[in-house]
């Protein structure tokens, strides 16, 4: 993995990073009025491997701009003398690096190209290297024209100002989606752990009730590989027909932020309303095919889930528009990972592991295959040049605060993080919490919650590489290149720390119970008794019937004890067995477990 990571990044400091934004600074020096100057800022893109540009137009020495852009400047003379000047000659029929070599050839100091193809700027030409010294830049062809409109004596500086070394939206994103992941595993996980705990007669109705959704271990594995394919469909369906499909996204990205909100709001809002006064039945309702009419305030939150997502839909062009979709977006990412738990490790590293390809693939790779030299990922996710003007609900959107030179050669001045950088790692870090809780839920001695707090931890280093990156590289980064694996190797290093990589791998794929059979005294029924007790899903190896030794060693918990130091606790039995190195006795009171694929199956017990 981490051999991988550093391959990516040294493949990204060499192939992804050549093409930056510059600017052209132009300024009309009338010969008859020396003082008359007119100044105006043009947006380029320049090739970084040639030459490097000053971040101040002042360290920059001016020069003569001349207009070759009626020709391509391939080869041959030019028929006035460019020594010393930006030459701008027109794109196409050969490459940037035959054009650069000509007009260095020839003397010019910067080659600009005008780009009347509309293409995409990508200024990194192949075999380019120690031969250019010279400033290799593509320019519009719309504001060369109205460059070349100023005058025809133009003198330019052409140089490229750094971005602001910090931008409060830095901190604002790095906590937004910090508590988002921290807060949506540790909610998901306490849900979870509630619910494993329920009494087998409750249980149906509990799962109903909390509307959770538990990915079985084999069914994990397969959804894993079927999910990644399938985004992996998406965004190439979305890089060839953005214009037609960006509608069906919003159209489902709104209606799951009703739900979302809905059910993220849900607790809360019986808290604050109390009332659990539901809607007559009407005959004349079209409700009345329901088994149980809605209550008053479920429709009236509702209402206002509705009507948040809809003032979203009606102003998501306005500049303010980030505010709320950011809102939906929290509410989402919270939904997702309480709703879905990963079974293993086992199936939260082959889903991550996948998903890590697949990021560093679309969003370094494909440049080296599309047409334009451009990032599918990039490019789906900011718009690129769609039509329509709509961009992907899918991310968070952030303004940066404080200005810059260069802002108006970005359409949209945001910095994005997509829902999937929060909620993919999340579920690493949820069937991290709901590991400690299982297990360490009444331990005293060592930490209850390691795992959650290390992984966490982790995902925050994650997210400083990531800024140190996009500050650093100047480009899109994709952010699980970072969050994988900083979550991952965490994890995998505590879980051998503390042998419990086993247990953590298989995970819960069966649910585990110890049935304590308290029988009656001797003389007595040995299947009468009490009611079972519930210990919640534990995996265990299954212990041989006909191995007293180690049966002797998995539980002790007898009605009829006199030592009460020897009576384990139900959630002490649940830790030792858990982590399969039990230390408790076994009295004739409890019952062999079933063997099912080596695991033990048990029935949960009431109280």
């Amino acid at each position: 993995m981490f051999s991988l990571v550093f391959v990516t990044i040294l493949l990204t400091l060499v192939l992804g990073t050549h093409s930056k934004t510059g600017l052209i600074r132009v300024e009309n020096v009338i010969p008859a009025v020396a003082q008359d100057v007119t100044a105006q800022i043009f947006c380029m893109e320049y090739n970084s491997i040639s030459h490097e540009l000053p971040d101040n137009y002042k360290e920059q020495h001016p020069s003569s701009l001349i207009n070759f852009s009626s020709v391509f400047g391939c080869s041959g003379g030019f028929h006035s003398d460019i020594s010393g000047k930006v030459v701008a000659v027109a794109r196409g029929n050969c490459t940037f690096f035959e054009k650069a070599a000509n007009i260095q050839e020839h003397g010019g100091v910067a080659a600009l190209i005008v780009d009347y193809s509309n293409e995409t700027f990508h200024t990194t030409p192949e075999g380019i290297g120690s031969s250019i010294n010279i400033t290799v830049a593509i320019i519009s062809h719309e504001d060369f024209d109205t460059m070349m409109a100023i005058g025809d004596n133009l003198t330019v500086w052409l140089y490229a100002p750094k971005p602001p070394v910090f931008d409060p939206n830095a901190v604002i994103m790095f906590l937004l989606a910090a508590t988002c992941v921290m807060l949506g595993s540790y909610w998901s996980a306490s849900v979870h752990h509630a619910r494993s705990t329920c009494r087998l007669e409750k249980r149906e109705e509990e799962e109903n009730k909390m509307g959770l959704e538990t990915l079985s271990m084999g069914t994990g594995v397969i959804m894993s590989v079927a999910l990644v394919i399938f985004f992996c469909l998406i965004i190439t369906l979305l890089y060839f027909f953005y214009d037609y499909l960006v509608y069906i996204i919003m159209a489902i990205f709104s209606f799951a932020g009703v739900n979302a909100i809905f059910q993220t709001f849900l607790p809360l809002w019986k808290k604050l309303i109390p009332w659990d006064y539901r809607i007559p039945r009407i005959s004349c309702l079209c409700l009345t095919c329901l088994k149980k009419m809605p209550e008053v305030r479920g429709v009236a939150l509702l209402a206002v889930s509705t009507s948040f997502v809809v003032t979203w839909l009606c102003l998501r062009h306005e500049s303010y528009s980030w505010v709320l979709q950011d809102v939906i977006g929290i509410c989402f990412c919270l939904y997702i990972m309480r709703a879905l738990l990963m079974p293993s490790l086992r199936a939260c590293t082959v889903l991550l592991g996948l998903l890590f390809v697949y990021d560093i693939f679309f969003v370094f790779i494909t440049p080296l295959f599309t047409k334009n030299g451009e990032s599918v990922m990039i490019k789906v996710a900011t718009g690129g040049d769609s039509k329509t003007g709509e961009q992907m609900p899918i991310v968070f959107r952030l303004p940066y605060f404080l200005s810059w030179e260069m802002a108006p050669c970005f359409a949209d001045r945001y910095s994005l993080l997509g829902f999937g950088d929060i909620i993919l790692p999340g579920l690493l870090i949820t069937y991290n919490c709901t590991f400690d809780m299982k297990t360490y839920s009444t331990a005293t001695h060592r930490c209850r919650l390691l795992y959650f707090l290390a992984s966490s931890a982790a995902y925050v280093v994650g997210l400083v590489l990531t800024g140190v990156a996009l500050y650093g590289m100047q480009s899109g980064q994709p952010a699980l290149l970072y969050l994988v694996p900083c979550t991952l190797f965490t994890t995998v290093v505590i879980a051998l720390v503390r042998q419990e990589l086993g247990h953590m791998w298989r995970g819960h794929q069966a649910e585990v119970y110890v049935q304590l059979h308290v029988g009656q005294r001797a003389g007595r029924s040995e299947t009468g008794g009490r009611p079972y007790a519930a210990l919640g899903p534990v995996l265990a190896q299954c212990p041989k019937k006909d191995d007293d030794a180690q049966a002797s060693k998995i539980v002790h918990a007898s009605s009829g004890s006199q030592d009460e130091e020897d009576v384990a606790t139900p959630e002490e039995i649940r830790r030792q067995v858990i982590l399969g190195r039990p230390r408790l006795r076994f009295p004739s009171g409890v019952q062999w477990c079933q063997q099912d694929g080596g695991h033990t199956l048990l029935p949960a017990l009431g109280k």
